[in-house]
C-alpha cells in the first residue's frame, strides 16, 4: 500500500472514534465535542495530503479513487445522521443526502454488472453538493461549539445552508443519473 493510501485508510480509521466522540458530546459544547472536532479537522486537513501525495508522487490508484471519495461520504453521513438524531440538521436533509449517495453507488454497481465504464467521474454538481454538505459540517460543529446554534442569527443562516446543500445535491443527483442512464442505454 503506498503512502497516499495509507493516510487515506488513517482516515478512515479515525472515522469511528469521531462518531462515538460526536455522539457522546450530545451536539452540546463539551469537551466530547471539541475532540470530535479535533479528530474532523485531522480528517479533512489529512483528505487534502492524501490526494496532494497520490497525484505529486504518481500513487493514484483504483484503490485511493475508491477509498478517498468513501472515507469522505463517511465522515459526512455519520456527522449528518447524528446532528439529526439530536435536532441540530433536519432529517428530510440527511435522507436526501445518504439517498443520493446510495443511489449512485447502485447506479454505479450496475454501470459494472452491465459492462460499462463504471467510473463515476465527479462534475461541477457533484463537486459543488460535497463542499457545501462540507460546509454545513463545519458550521455545525462550530455553531454548537461557541453556542451560537441556538441564536436566532443562526436559524437564518442554517436554514439558508440547508437549503442550499439540498438543492446542489438533488442537482448532482439527477447529473448523475443522467450520466449513468446514458451509460446504461449505449451498453444495450
Amino acid at each position: 500500500m503506498n503512502a497516499a493510501n495509507r493516510l487515506t485508510a488513517s482516515r478512515m480509521f479515525l472515522v469511528p472514534f469521531y462518531l462515538i466522540f460526536l455522539y457522546y458530546s450530545k451536539v452540546e459544547s463539551n469537551a466530547y465535542l471539541w475532540v470530535s472536532i479535533v479528530i474532523f479537522t485531522t480528517v479533512a486537513v489529512a483528505d487534502a495530503f492524501d490526494g496532494y501525495i497520490a497525484r505529486k508522487l504518481h500513487q493514484v490508484t483504483s484503490l485511493g479513487s475508491f477509498l478517498d471519495p468513501l472515507t469522505d461520504k463517511m465522515i459526512v453521513w455519520v456527522s449528518l445522521v447524528t446532528f439529526a438524531y439530536y435536532d441540530k440538521v433536519p432529517f428530510w436533509l440527511t435522507i436526501l443526502v445518504v439517498s443520493k449517495d446510495l443511489l449512485i453507488g447502485i447506479g454505479g454497481l450496475a454501470l459494472y454488472l452491465f459492462e460499462c465504464d463504471c467510473t463515476i467521474t465527479p462534475n461541477f454538481w457533484g463537486k459543488g453538493a460535497a463542499v457545501l454538505q462540507f460546509s454545513l459540517v463545519v458550521c455545525t460543529l462550530f455553531a454548537v461549539g461557541v453556542n451560537w446554534f441556538g441564536q436566532p442569527s443562526a436559524h437564518d443562516f442554517f436554514w439558508v445552508m440547508w437549503s442550499l446543500a439540498a438543492f446542489m445535491t438533488t442537482a448532482s443527483g439527477i447529473s448523475y443519473a443522467v450520466i449513468e442512464s446514458r451509460r446504461l442505454s449505449k451498453a444495450d
